[in-house]
């Protein structure tokens, strides 16, 4: 049986989607992804969350200021897609799903846990540097060496850790890169990894990721 995983998709004014990029982490996989529907009614999104066995919270533009007590004016959001986002987590949460945060993903998990944002950084936007992990021994980073070279597409970044989540990795200018919660199966990171899949341990954090997903579907099968 295939494990199921559910992505969440970007919205704007006419559609819903999720970039073709991130199919390849499901490549030579046997895992279904299917990207979530754009809806709010939390009694529906919670009835098609059972039916998976982890979720992707894929990355995207800004989240809003308000939300971690900020007024940057030049931030481009969509409330919306940032309470669904949260509406997505918090349902996982209840359901006990592992979730991987991918850049915006790592932003909106710790907003979620009351963590804050910077909301403008420098030379963090399409280029590549190296980044210095801690914390990896026992979760999905495991596989990586103490320093890494990964992307970089982002400019706002995590401020103040949220409660319950551990740092695991920061850039050489010290802003956060990778992080894991202690309470729950939440994973994330900065950069993209679905651009960067023929790298060996990046994709041997994907399928530790995906490990987490099919444990949770026979625990889940077998309850």
């Amino acid at each position: 049986m295939s494990t199921i995983l559910f992505l969440s998709p970007r919205i704007d004014d006419k559609k819903s989607y999720v970039n073709l990029s991130y199919y390849q982490l499901f490549k030579n996989q046997n895992v279904i992804p299917i990207i979530l529907p754009y809806i709010m009614d939390k009694k529906k999104l919670l009835q098609i969350l059972k039916m998976g066995n982890g979720l992707i919270l894929c990355g995207g533009i800004d989240i809003n200021p308000k939300y971690f007590q900020k007024k940057y004016q030049k931030s481009v959001y969509i409330d919306a897609l940032d309470q669904y986002d949260f509406l997505l987590l918090e349902l996982a949460i209840q359901l006990k799903m592992p979730v991987f945060g991918i850049c915006r993903g790592l932003q909106v998990i710790n907003v979620y846990f009351h963590g804050s944002l910077t909301e403008h950084i420098e030379n963090h936007m399409q280029t590549n540097h190296k980044i210095f992990f801690s914390n990896k021994d026992e979760n999905i980073f495991n596989h990586f060496h103490d320093a890494e070279m990964v992307n970089s597409f982002h400019h706002q970044s995590i401020l103040d850790l949220g409660h319950h989540l551990i740092c695991c990795a920061k850039s050489q200018d010290g802003v956060i890169e990778a992080i894991y919660s202690k309470k729950y199966p939440i994973y994330a990171i900065q950069w993209h990894c679905e651009l960067l899949t023929n790298k060996k341990r990046q994709y041997q954090m994907i399928l530790s990721f995906f490990k987490q997903c099919k444990q949770y579907r026979f625990k889940k099968n077998n309850s």
